[in-house]
């Protein structure tokens, strides 16, 4: 999905009932499922390990590494988010940008 698509759902919510727009990681094995008990798995942080590493920009939901390589070096890994800043008007329509950091892939 691309950036614009998923920001006009987002500020556009009341005209998509029941839609959800948001982003996921993905990761890529180029060798299928050969060594995958040595490479581990992703799954959702849960809130032990989520009071750990929040400050470190892990946040609720968020996928971590949960064995394996994925877990060892999760934070190598897991690239970083992006954010941006827009100015609104009252009706929640976009006026402009205020600022913008990139995401950085994994």
């Amino acid at each position: 999905m691309g950036e614009e698509i998923l920001t006009y759902v987002r500020e556009h919510q009341e005209e998509f009932p029941g839609v959800v727009a948001g982003k996921s990681p993905v990761r890529e094995y180029p060798y299928s499922t050969l060594a995958a008990h040595v490479i581990g798995y992703l799954g959702e942080i849960n809130p032990e390990i989520l009071k750990e590493k929040k400050s470190k920009g892990y946040t609720a939901g968020d996928e971590i590494g949960l064995s394996g390589v994925e877990a060892t070096y999760d934070e190598q890994l897991r690239g970083k988010v992006g954010e941006y800043r827009l100015e609104v008007d009252a009706q929640g329509n976009s006026i402009r940008e205020i600022s913008r950091v990139e995401a950085r892939a994994g």
